[in-house]
């Protein structure tokens, strides 16, 4: 392999600080110690080639899989990375679906821009509200004003209950635009799911349990 004078200089110097105490130095040995610091230089030059590689890689990925509206991840995290060849959870914990209220009304009656600051400001108050708890989560935005959270080591009254303080904590958030004031009210679902388990059919358990806790509550029976 070819080697610039820099290489050559810097295999040269460490064959000779290895040969330095040696009384009587073979032309052999000498080539043989010199082929060994050669082959040392060329696999270190490859390994960090390979990191350099492999960090623009996961750089790639990063916005590959990056929502380009929030701080979550995109459809495509959940379905290359989420998820196995399947559609199957590639791991196990609980799913909650949370829903912007009246996301598709603000967007008609306004514009996308201040559909999108709703989304980025729900989307960042959710995420700081889980970390200051400590909570090992993923989020997504799944489309429109829905967002998919996965919380993982964690039972289902810890969840109840991080979903009603959430939300509770939301309503005192709002942000004036012209005459209106917006709030960042959602509504929340949540649902266990296993390794293996269809994400359709979890989904479909899912909107079912919403439903049923709307006509609990009393509020509309239709479907969104």
């Amino acid at each position: 392999m070819h080697h610039d004078d820099k290489q050559l200089s810097e295999i040269t110097d460490k064959t000779m600080r290895r040969l330095m105490n040696e009384a009587i130095v073979l032309p052999s040995k000498y080539r043989e110690t010199f082929e060994e610091e050669q082959k040392r230089l060329d696999a270190s030059r490859e390994a960090e080639g390979g990191d350099a590689t492999r960090r623009e890689i996961d750089l790639l990925r990063t916005h590959l899989f990056s929502d380009d509206i929030t701080p979550a991840k995109n459809r495509l995290w959940l379905y290359k990375q989420k998820l196995n060849a399947r559609q199957g959870f590639n791991d196990e914990g609980y799913l909650v679906s949370l829903r912007i209220q009246d996301y598709g009304t603000i967007v008609d009656e306004y514009d996308s821009i201040i559909g999108n600051r709703v989304l980025m400001l729900v989307c960042s108050y959710v995420i700081e509200f889980l970390k200051m708890q400590r909570v090992n989560f993923e989020i997504a935005r799944y489309g429109g004003g829905d967002f998919l959270l996965f919380m993982h080591h964690i039972d289902e009254g810890e969840v109840d209950a991080l979903l009603v303080n959430m939300q509770n904590g939301a309503a005192n958030h709002t942000f004036k635009h012209r005459s209106r004031i917006f709030g960042l009210t959602f509504d929340a679902a949540s649902i266990r799911y296993l390794e293996n388990e269809p994400f359709a059919t979890v989904m479909e358990q899912l909107e079912e349990k919403r439903f049923e806790k709307r006509v609990k509550e009393g509020g509309t029976a239709g479907r969104t």
